[in-house]
């Protein structure tokens, strides 16, 4: 094991309007944080029981150290108890006003990383870069001995990152499985194909911002950019090896638990809310973009955490238009009716309509209406804009009535009956069992 010195804090947000943000925050000079617009961590204008400038850290020699900002309002507690001023180490629970944050930092003490198969010791090469800290929950380790690839891609490379193997493919991008031997971190890596599309180009550089600006437990994690020899753009990020949303419910015959199903979607709309903040639009939610890691926290069971991915259909808040006029553009049966119409004027509800149909699909095995096969698309988009919705529970019985509800609910065709918010959204789950 190596002892090293972190110059950085990482601070996750546990409740509120912010759940599950990540912030990072260096040691350079004193960081302020508070609801302020002059605070360097911004806290939810929401939580009115936060001061504008609520409390500073700081870091010396002796580490990392919190203290409040006089006068003495709503004092900070740390682990439960008023700390004026406090010492931080790693573990401990902020909170702030009614917000909650728990801490992660490394002050001259050991941490270890290991190779994910063997277990062995790669402490060294995983803060060869000094990220360790910021990518704790979302770095996957692997000693040289371990690394699995692809026999077709032995010996193939994109800059640093090792080839292992293709997981996934379509006709703007390529995303394959990396090795990255000079931090041991298996990551994943999606290089742009065509260099002829404008649209393609601009669309590929919104998900490399969106995923650079989002930093979220419930959102996939922003690692790296670059271009290759040949001049095409590439992202990486973090490698989630329990696959999608779509693997899990098939292991359960697209009959997913509901106790299972609402933590996850909770989860999602975690994220999703925060990219609406953000003032964003994901606009391509469905099973195959809702990725999935295990936690390690030791229980009997897994902990999936679900990262939202695939940001290729991004839409920016008063931003740039990507999308030409008349353009439509997501995943027939997942996507919004208003998006087939009006691609460029949709907003957050047209999220919740996919992520709704997400979560019925992974409860029943069917989406919420029936559409034809492929070859027939002008009837396929007919029906989306047209049909009414199957209620869920003739098709699954077994779902509780209230979650059947919500679903139904965010299942809407016509917007304006949709949930309005992922907040609302989220709000109704947490009445349904």
């Amino acid at each position: 094991m190596s002892e090293w010195v972190s110059p950085n804090i990482l601070l996750t947000i546990l409740n509120g309007d912010e759940k599950g943000r990540i912030v990072l925050a260096g040691p350079k000079s004193p960081v302020i944080i508070g609801r302020g617009e002059d605070a360097q961590i911004k806290l939810s204008p929401r939580d009115q029981s936060i001061r504008r400038k609520h409390a500073y850290l700081r870091c010396d020699s002796s580490g990392w150290e919190l203290s409040e900002i006089p006068p003495s309002i709503n004092t900070p507690l740390v682990n439960g108890v008023p700390q004026a001023c406090s010492a931080l180490k790693n573990g401990d629970v902020i909170q702030l006003g009614a917000t909650r944050i728990r801490v992660s930092v490394v002050s001259r003490q050991i941490q270890q990383f290991c190779c994910i198969v063997c277990k062995e010791d790669v402490s060294n090469l995983a803060n060869s870069d000094g990220r360790a800290l910021e990518l704790a929950d979302a770095a996957v380790y692997v000693c040289d001995e371990h690394v699995v690839k692809s026999a077709e891609l032995v010996g193939q490379s994109i800059g640093r990152y090792e080839l292992c193997s293709l997981l996934g493919q379509g006709g703007a991008g390529v995303v394959f499985r990396v090795y990255d031997r000079s931090t041991a971190r298996l990551l994943a890596l999606k290089r742009l194909t065509d260099l002829k599309s404008v649209e393609q180009i601009r669309r590929f550089d919104a998900e490399m911002l969106a995923l650079k600006e989002l930093r979220h437990t419930n959102i996939i994690r922003f690692v790296d950019w670059g271009t290759d020899a040949d001049g095409l753009p590439f992202l990486v990020t973090e490698y989630a090896p329990e696959g999608n949303l779509g693997d899990l419910a098939s292991k359960w015959g697209f009959r997913l638990p509901p106790r299972l199903a609402r933590d996850l979607l909770v989860a999602v709309l975690d994220g999703l809310r925060f990219v609406h903040d953000s003032n964003r639009i994901h606009r391509d939610i469905k099973p195959q973009n809702i990725l999935l890691r295990v936690a390690a926290d030791g229980q009997p069971s897994p902990h999936y955490i679900p990262k939202i991915a695939d940001f290729g259909l991004v839409k920016i808040l008063d931003g740039v238009p990507i999308t030409r006029p008349n353009e439509a553009a997501g995943t027939i049966g997942y996507v919004a009716p208003e998006q087939i119409i009006n691609m460029r004027g949709v907003d957050a509800r047209a999220d919740i309509y996919s992520t709704g149909t997400t979560f019925y699909v992974l409860l029943c095995g069917s989406l919420p209406l029936e559409l034809p096969g492929e070859d027939n698309q002008p009837e396929q988009l007919r029906r989306v804009l047209h049909d009414d919705r199957i209620p869920i529970q003739r098709r699954a019985p077994d779902v509780p009535a209230r979650l059947a509800v919500a679903l139904d609910r965010a299942c809407q065709r016509e917007f304006t009956l949709r949930f309005a918010s992922a907040d609302e959204f989220q709000r109704a789950l947490n009445e349904t069992l």
